[in-house]
């Protein structure tokens, strides 16, 4: 019984640290425009206006 209780109190933090940072980016969303930047220029890959585009491609070592 005990190392159930041990098991769930382990999974039970870890569920708190997962909220507790989805709730830190909810409010970093809420709060200004560059967590939104930030996310669709690195998910989407989205440029400003004005900006250009470089993509560094590695030489292969083959």
């Amino acid at each position: 019984m005990d190392t159930e209780i041990q098991v769930q109190q382990q999974v039970n933090g870890n569920l708190q640290t997962r909220n507790d940072e989805m709730f830190a980016e909810i409010d970093d969303l809420r709060q200004g425009l560059d967590a939104i930047e930030e996310r669709a220029r690195h998910e989407l890959g989205m440029i400003q206006q004005g900006e250009t585009f470089y993509r560094i491609i590695g030489e292969d070592n083959q």
